[in-house]
């Protein structure tokens, strides 16, 4: 379900915290409120301090804001628009428009660790261990 960053952290503290999937999961669905607006984690930076009622910006959130971007780049929700000059906005590609995090998270993860050849159906079928949870992997 989209929702605004600011809904996925109580405090700048919990941010703080967090690991690099939970502020790119909270990007990806911050990113789907935009309906298809483009992104820049460096503008984004003002918002976050406007979220929390910061003056000025910790040292460290920058940091966070690129390992969060990495995150969604890396699971293929994100990528830069290259529209642009210098590419330094984002747009959801269709997996990352439709990402729910409760659907879609482990198969992501299986899909970046594994071969292509090993989540297909025949082979699962075959020689995966019956989980009985319901992992999907690509036709």
């Amino acid at each position: 379900m989209p929702k605004p960053f600011n809904q996925s952290f109580n405090s700048i503290e919990q941010l703080e915290r967090s690991t690099p999937e939970q502020i790119g999961i909270a990007i990806v669905l911050h990113m789907q409120v935009q309906a298809g607006r483009r992104f820049s984690p460096h503008n984004f930076q003002s918002e976050i301090n406007h979220f929390f009622g910061n003056q000025g910006s910790p040292p460290w959130l920058m940091q966070r804001i690129s390992e969060g971007m990495m995150w969604a780049q890396q699971m293929l929700l994100a990528v830069p628009d290259l529209s642009q000059p210098h590419a330094v906005w984002y747009v959801l590609i269709r997996t990352g428009v439709e990402f729910e995090p409760a659907a879609d998270l482990e198969r992501l993860q299986i899909e970046r660790l594994l071969p292509e050849f090993l989540c297909k159906r025949s082979f699962l079928r075959t020689y995966a261990v019956e989980r009985g949870d319901g992992m999907r992997c690509p036709p």
